[in-house]
């Protein structure tokens, strides 16, 4: 080819060389980003999932300390009334 087209094949072939390998280094970087932001989602999936679960622990220790509370004043409530009858 060198013989035939001369300095001009060279770059040519240089040219398509240099695309073809801009193409694909685009595309390595593409996938490399995209696992890091499925890993990235992922994480981020799983913290807000244990965040939830913390807090839906807090709520229902609240209303376990609201419901206790409720119960007691209920049960000193009744015993007054036994007293007083």
């Amino acid at each position: 080819m060198d013989n035939y087209y001369g300095h001009v094949s060279r770059l040519f072939s240089f040219g398509v060389v240099l695309f073809t390998g801009i193409i694909f280094s685009s595309l390595v970087v593409a996938a490399v980003t995209d696992s890091f932001s499925e890993s990235a989602e992922a994480e981020a999936h799983l913290y807000k999932k244990l965040h939830i679960s913390q807090i839906s622990k807090f709520v229902e220790a609240k209303l376990i300390e609201e419901n206790q509370g409720k119960l007691k004043y209920l049960l000193k409530c009744q015993d007054s009334m036994i007293f007083n009858d």
